[in-house]
Formats: structure tokens, C-alpha cells, sequence
């Protein structure tokens, strides 16, 4: 499993509707994005 469909996995649990992501380090993590500026946004 990947790690967005765990973290949709857990929108489910904590009763989330969706996740703003910014600080690079996560961007790259969920995304493999390296700039220096930008925004996720994840919805079910």
C-alpha cells in the first residue's frame, strides 16, 4: 500500500475529510516533489 492510500486509510479513523500538506519534507515524502515552494492537498 502507498503511503496516500495509508494516509486515506486513516482520514476514515480520526474522521477527516482531507489533509493540507507544506513543509517540504512531507511534500517530498507523500509526493517525491523537491522545490522549494508548494502546497498537497489530499481529499478522499
Amino acid at each position: 500500500m502507498n503511503r496516500i492510500n495509508r494516509l486515506l486509510d486513516n482520514f476514515k479513523k480520526y474522521n477527516t475529510d482531507g489533509v493540507l500538506i507544506f513543509k517540504p519534507e512531507n511534500r517530498k515524502y507523500f509526493s517525491g516533489f523537491t522545490g522549494t515552494t508548494g502546497y498537497i492537498i489530499i481529499t478522499r
